[in-house]
């Protein structure tokens, strides 16, 4: 630590010289400072150059956030000087502050500043064959945004990460699964901009991880299918449906069967075991990949719960065979009197009842 101490590289005066109080010509010197001491440490990147770059990580990050567009793009343009020259095992603790401040210098209406940030996180991106993995939170995190032109710069690294980046160690650490949730989403964007690079990155996951990009082709609507093909080309489905489950139990149904030594009722026994090892498979993959298998379910047991319960009634509804005739109103019988006197002078003395 002495050497760098009493050396031209001088962490603790780089340090002085990167606060913002500073005057921005000399926070430029010392950041080509920065750039030609992470040159010269390119062979063998010592302890002491790399515990100096961590000590001065946050006020290097600081940099790329300032409004003056020279400093902004001199601190961009070190960060890809560092991730160039450094190891990935020590530059992989920085990509984390580093990119969440590039990320914020993209929206920035400042031309200079977005462009700059735009080819820092490509060069960072590229940098490593096997892939900065602590990037994936911050692109995800970052898709989130309203903002149009970052989301579309999203897609943008993820296709540059699936043309990179080590295929195998990308499964490994599940960047495909969170690509494919990511690329769903861009495919049905509301801008268009978005919708045309997701595209690009389709065909770019569909080139590392084939079975990844035809479950995310799946579930797009028509419109966006058609413009997919369109654009690369038609689409294998016979692989999405070719389960290693399923391939193993052709294969084995196959051997039994031809099987010569074996007699009729181990051929049957072979049989029934393998169509119900069949089903199960067939269950699996239905449960898995087929988004309305839920709602099937529930619509089924519905079913099965109604007619458990007619079933099941302790009481069977009557139906009537014979109706009723509805009884016709009869008028009630004048008496012989009030016939009389209706008839006579007597009006007056009807009786009540024929009143």
């Amino acid at each position: 630590m002495t050497g760098a101490q009493d050396g031209p590289y001088n962490v603790k005066a780089m340090e002085a010289n990167l606060q913002s109080q500073v005057d921005w010509m000399k926070r430029i010197e010392t950041l080509q400072l920065i750039q030609e001491w992470a040159k010269s440490e390119k062979a063998h990147s010592s302890p002491v150059f790399v515990n100096g770059i961590h000590q001065l990580r946050d006020l290097i990050a600081e940099q790329v956030a300032d409004i003056r567009s020279s400093v902004s793009k001199e601190a961009s343009h070190t960060i890809a000087v560092l991730a160039n020259t450094m190891k990935d095992a020590a530059f992989d603790p920085l990509v984390d502050v580093f990119l969440a401040t590039l990320l914020k210098a993209l929206c920035i209406t400042i031309e200079v500043i977005a462009q700059a940030a735009d080819e820092c996180i490509q060069s960072v991106l590229k940098s490593s064959r096997i892939g900065h993995y602590a990037a994936v939170p911050k692109l995800l995190e970052a898709y989130g945004s309203r903002n149009a032109n970052l989301r579309k710069h999203i897609m943008e690294y993820f296709t540059l990460i699936c043309n990179t980046w080590n295929p195998r160690s990308m499964n490994r650490h599940g960047v495909t699964n969170h690509l494919s949730k990511v690329l769903l989403q861009g495919l049905c964007d509301a801008s268009g901009d978005v919708r045309a690079m997701s595209r690009k990155c389709f065909w770019a996951l569909h080139a590392v991880h084939q079975r990844k990009a035809l479950l995310v082709f799946e579930k797009l609507d028509n419109a966006t299918k058609n413009k997919l093909m369109e654009e690369g080309g038609a689409l294998d489905l016979t692989k999405l449906h070719a389960h290693p489950i399923e391939k193993n139990l052709t294969y084995n149904r196959s051997a039994s069967f031809e099987s010569r030594g074996d007699s009729l009722g181990e051929k049957n026994i072979s049989l029934s075991r393998s169509s119900s090892m069949e089903s199960r498979g067939d269950s699996v993959v239905a449960r898995l990949y087929q988004p309305d298998y839920f709602q099937n379910r529930w619509q089924r047991l519905a079913k099965l719960k109604e007619a458990r319960e007619l079933r099941d009634c302790p009481f069977a509804p009557v139906i009537r065979k014979f109706k009723f005739k509805p009884l016709k109103s009869q008028g009630v019988p004048m008496l012989e009197l009030d016939k009389l006197a209706l008839q006579g002078p007597l009006r007056k003395c009807v009786s009540p009842v024929n009143a």
